[in-house]
């Protein structure tokens, strides 16, 4: 779907506006998770343009929330597995 929003913002088919109002947080949020893995298919399996599109919309949504909403920032607990301190072993 972010590909898609991708695709359709690099093609001047909606604006980036449209794409901001219609997923900007979400399509932040999801890159920072998948990105490692998407560019690592991308490397160990020759996908060169795999997600490129994703990417471009994740990038220049990042740059209008950064405008926006300075303050945004993507949890680290969303990108990443961190243990609960309390939780036990």
């Amino acid at each position: 779907m972010y590909d898609g929003i991708g695709w359709l913002t690099k093609n001047k088919l909606i604006t980036p506006e449209m794409a901001y109002k219609l997923s900007s947080t979400n399509i932040i949020w999801q890159w920072s998770k998948w990105e490692d893995v998407i560019k690592e298919l991308r490397k160990r399996y020759g996908m060169a343009g795999t997600f490129e599109d994703f990417e471009y919309v994740a990038d220049l949504m990042a740059k209008m929330k950064k405008e926006r909403a300075p303050s945004f920032k993507v949890p680290e607990t969303f990108t990443k597995y961190i243990p609960d301190k309390a939780s036990p072993p």
